[in-house]
């Protein structure tokens, strides 16, 4: 369990490695780049999630009736509002297929309880999956500078 300052909430870290490995330069430098990297993130962060979610926010009101949906998938007028939909609820670090340490965030989401939302910070860009799609499969931001580029690996 890590204490979290963007989201004033201690919550749970999983570090994937090898069996018989403990987590190594890559892992500790990705961690250390979030946690640094706090005060930027919070509004970068708002931003990215009240975009995707207006995008998409006529997909994700369709499971619900026209009563529904302002109770499950509200209208949102700023970005800052986008807490009152979602809830952090753990982080992970692991290492893709291609050999690109990845930070991810999985959130509990109003309009979809089941599977959430999850955030990924991979190199210079940020991903967002929802409805367990792998977050490839769905929107990336492209970072620019060195905010977020997260444990010193180029794309």
């Amino acid at each position: 369990k890590v204490y979290v300052p963007l989201f004033d909430k201690t919550l749970e870290l999983t570090i994937s490695t090898d069996e018989d490995e403990s987590p190594g330069k890559k892992e500790r430098a990705v961690w250390q780049q979030f946690i640094a990297n706090q005060t930027q993130l919070k509004p970068l962060l708002e931003k990215i999630i009240f975009n995707y979610y207006n995008h998409y926010l006529e997909e994700l009101r369709m499971p619900y009736s026209p009563e529904e949906e302002e109770e499950f998938a509200p209208t949102l007028e700023q970005p800052s509002e986008v807490w009152s939909i979602i809830k952090p609820l753990y982080l992970g670090i692991d290492v893709d297929e291609d050999d690109i340490t990845m930070l991810s965030i999985e959130f509990w989401a109003k309009w979809d309880e089941e599977h959430g939302l999850d955030i990924v910070f991979r190199g210079k860009q940020i991903g967002i999956a929802d409805a367990g799609a792998h977050w490839l499969d769905h929107d990336r931001y492209t970072l620019k500078g060195k905010l977020l580029h997260l444990g010193g690996e180029e794309e």
